[in-house]
């Protein structure tokens, strides 16, 4: 603000996972995760509203996960990203009348050469697999059959930043190659 004068579009993509069962979980683990995943983009959001409410104007983007189902190994993230999308649609309704948008992304499994990779290992381990295994368990329940890129998510933040967005606000975008988190996509048919 001091340098610019104004913030035109925050997007709140830090996280942490914990792969560890509910029952294997100290308090600082859930707490820590609360507080990178959930309150750190409420204090984001809270300093840039009253000047984007000033400006007319800003848009607010929370990656958050898919939502609506359970995944062993992580309560915390889940927990706490289902927090950071129930935050989002109540910020987006504060805000509407000023001009702001406020949406959420949620990124399916984004994979190998990211910061994600290892948090996939880890969970291979967890569950007693191979990496390949795993891998490939993975990508049978994405119907498009690869992992989600981050140009992907790039591009459907980039879409509710444009001017082209202006009327969407309290959304959740989902980049998930077709994933729903529920039993394996169907092997391809000859055409």
């Amino acid at each position: 603000m001091e340098r610019h004068g104004r913030i035109d579009i925050l997007v709140n993509c830090a996280g942490v996972h914990l792969q560890k069962l509910v029952i294997d979980m100290t308090d600082e683990d859930w707490d820590r995760v609360q507080r990178v995943n959930a309150r750190g983009p409420f204090l984001t959001c809270r300093a840039v509203a009253r000047p984007m409410m000033r400006a007319g104007s800003g848009r607010i983007v929370n990656i958050v996960t898919r939502l609506g189902f359970g995944n062993p190994y992580s309560s915390a993230y889940v927990a706490s990203k289902s927090a950071l999308w129930g935050f989002t649609q109540t910020l987006a309704i504060e805000l509407a009348a000023y001009g702001v948008t406020v949406n959420a992304v949620a990124p399916g499994h984004v994979g190998p050469g990211t910061g994600m990779e290892k948090q996939f290992r880890e969970k291979a381990v967890a569950l007693g697999m191979t990496w390949e295994a795993f891998e490939a368990q993975v990508i049978r329940t994405i119907p498009v059959g690869r992992w989600c890129r981050p140009d992907d998510v790039a591009a459907a933040v980039a879409y509710v930043v444009s001017p082209e967005a202006a009327f969407v606000t309290g959304e959740l975008i989902n980049v998930t190659g077709g994933f729903t988190g529920y039993g394996i996509a169907p092997p391809k048919v000859p055409v």
